[in-house]
Formats: structure tokens, sequence, C-alpha cells
């Protein structure tokens, strides 16, 4: 009995001492752990970063983005669209068309080419860069390749471009010259790394968005998180061949598009999910408004509509399925994520639904159409409507689609 009882104390102390290295070993681990994630968040903390990102609003109200239905409502129209040229080229942006029946549009690698829509085919028109256009269409090369973005044609009939890294051009559509009208500066107010969109009056009078003037083109996205109003809109005067500023301090400033009777333009904020309107004429001109804001999705480039007066708005992502309105008041996020190198994974990951909408000048939207999978068409970045068709481009996709409206 008392050998029982020894045997028993003896098991018994066994146990406890494995208890006790368990137990130890156990809280080693976890402050080996918690060094870790301390020195690890030590680390990230005085880690560089290209954004010194800022707590900003979609709008006033402070609603979040309005429900998929009613004018909103997904009937996924955009998913009849015939793709054209596939792996032809990549990222035709924006597009423009002449009285001869042709569209013009800009690609990634530095090409504008002439497209003949009745027969599907399209040839060169010219490039934006030099020879020898090695490794044309990586974005580290933009900047001598060029990229071609917002483009309209004149009333003299030549086409008008704004390349983000090289300026304001004027093309010639049968021979290709070309002719630099205007170069952002370096520094000062017409420094501008980020050419965008534009919108050219019967004047010839040409308004310009520059995006951002801290990053360039290769860099968006940073401009994109780092929600700081670093856009502004140019006015390019031909007679007097000078450039000024209308406006600065605005929050990744995108598409513009002038109203039927050249009233008014309207500017989208892509980052606010809003357009802005400046009065060209009027009792009002020289001045801003809203023109409507809290919209479902991100707005690209803007174009005028042809049946009707009105806008076509691409919105190049839907905000339910995305992080800004989450990390719109919480800089320190985006923060994070820039310094861990994820921004660019997550916007791969993110859902690629897309819509355009239809504005009429009232600042309603009256119609929408949607792919809400991305199967046929995704990140559009303009829908341009020519002949009863809605042509339909996007800055990444390797074609560009057309869809009857």
């Amino acid at each position: 009995m008392a050998e029982a009882r020894k045997k028993e104390g003896t098991d018994g102390g066994a146990s406890s001492g494995k208890k006790s290295r368990g137990g130890s070993c156990c809280r080693f681990m976890l402050f080996g752990l918690s060094t870790i994630v301390g020195l690890s968040a030590v680390a990230v903390y005085y880690l560089p970063s290209p954004i010194d990102p800022v707590p900003y609003v979609f709008n006033e109200s402070g609603e979040g983005p309005p429900p998929l239905t009613g004018v909103y409502a997904v009937h996924n129209e955009l998913q009849r669209a015939k793709k054209m040229f596939e792996g032809d080229f990549v990222g035709p942006e924006s597009f423009a068309s002449d009285k001869d029946g042709y569209i013009y549009t800009g690609l990634i690698d530095g090409r504008i080419v002439k497209i003949d829509p009745r027969a599907d085919s399209y040839t060169l028109l010219t490039r934006m860069g030099e020879p020898p256009y090695t490794d044309c269409g990586k974005e580290e090369m933009f900047q001598v390749c060029g990229r071609p973005l917002g483009m309209e044609i004149d009333s003299k009939g030549d086409l008008i471009v704004v390349d983000s890294y090289k300026g304001l051009f004027r093309i010639n559509t049968k021979t290709g010259e070309k002719a630099r009208m205007f170069q952002p500066k370096e520094s000062g107010e017409l420094a501008c790394p980020l050419l965008n969109n534009l919108a050219v009056l019967n004047n010839g009078s040409i308004f310009m968005t520059c995006s951002s003037s801290r990053f360039t083109l290769h860099n968006h996205i940073f401009a994109t998180v780092e929600g700081r109003p670093n856009g502004k809109v140019f006015h390019y005067n031909p007679i007097a061949g000078c450039t000024t500023v209308i406006r600065q301090d605005m929050y990744w400033v995108n598409g513009i598009a002038k109203s039927s009777g050249e009233d008014f333009l309207i500017i989208s904020e892509l980052v606010r999910a809003r357009i802005l309107r400046y009065y060209l004429k009027g009792p009002k001109v020289g001045q801003w408004d809203i023109f409507i804001d809290n919209l479902p999705a991100l707005v690209d480039n803007i174009t005028p509509t042809r049946q009707t007066p009105g806008f076509w708005a691409a919105g190049v992502v839907t905000r339910a399925e995305t992080l800004f309105d989450f990390t719109a008041d919480k800089p320190w996020i985006r923060l994070l994520f820039t310094k861990l190198g994820l921004l660019k994974a997550l916007d791969h990951l993110s859902p690629k639904r897309t819509l355009v909408m239809m504005i009429n000048e009232e600042g309603s939207v009256v119609k929408t159409l949607h792919d809400d999978t991305g199967k046929t068409v995704t990140r559009i970045s303009e829908a341009y409507e020519f002949e009863g068709e809605l042509f339909l481009g996007s800055y990444i996709t390797p074609f560009l689609a057309r869809v009857e409206i």
C-alpha cells in the first residue's frame, strides 16, 4: 500500500514536472512570437513609403454606395459585347472618330491606330515614342515609348491627343504627322507627371485633366490610395499658345467632357466617386459645383451621348466590392498595404465587375449597362458611342469591345 502510494507520488511528480516544462515551453514560444511580431511592426513602421495618406470622404452626407437596384439594377447587357482585335493590342484607353467613319484609339505600347469598324480592321497612324521601340508596352517604358490617353477630333479634322508623359499633340489623321502644343513643366503650377484626358471646344480651346502632380501613370495606384487632392485642370488657349491652371487641389481628376451646347464641362474625381461641373457660359461662368455624387462606381472617362444630350460615364470598378469605402477614413491601412507591397496584388484580386452609366445634362443617371462578373469586359475606362454601338475601352485588356445599344 505504501509502495503504491510512493509510486503514485513519484508518477505525479513526474507528470507535474512535464507540465511545468511544457508551460515554460509555451511561454517561451509566445514570448518569441510576440517579439517577432513586435520587431516586425517596428520594421514596417520605419519602412519608407512613397505615399503620405490622409482620410477623405466620398460624400459629405457620409452615405455608403447606392445599392444596385432601380436604375442601377444589373442586367449584364455588356456580356453581349463582341471583342475586336483580341491579342493584337493592349489597353485601348480612349476613342475619337472622324467624319469618314474611322475610329482612333491609343495603346499601351505608344501606338495610335486607325480603325475601320465596318471592316473590323485597323492600321497604324503613328507612334508617340521614338525608334527603336524596344520593350514598348511595359509600364517602365511609358516615358520613352509614350502612353496616349484622352483624344478627340477637333473642328479642323485633326486628332488632338494627350500623352500622359509627353504632353498635348495635334496629329494629322491622313499622314500621322504630329506636332506638340504643350509639354508639362518639371516644376511649378504647370507641372504634371500624369496628364490624362481632354475636351476640345469648337473654338479650339482645350481643357486637360492632370490626375496627379506627384505620381506618373506607372505609379498611378499610389495617387489613387494616397487620398490627397493633387490633381488639377489645365486650359490651353490655341490663339495665345499658352496653358493656364483653372483649378487645383482635385482628387484624382480623370474624365472630362463638354455639354451639347458647350455651356459647361463635367469632370470626374475618380476616388471620390463624383463628377464636378465647370460653367463655360451664363451667369455662373467660371464657377464650379457638384454635378452628381455618391455614384456606385469610380468614374474614369466621360464621353457625350449621340442620340439625346447627355454623357456616358465609365465605372471602372464598383465601390461595393473594393476597399475604397472601408479605408477612406483609415489611412494607416492604406499606408500598411503600400509598405508591404500589396497594392497591385489587391488590385488584381479585386472583383472585375464593371458598369457604364448614362447621365443626362441635369445630372441624373437614366440608364446603366453592366458586366457583373467581368466575363466579357472589365475595368472599362471609356464607353464611346458611335453609329448605334458603344465601343468599350480598358487600360488593361488585350482587345476592345463593341456592343449594340
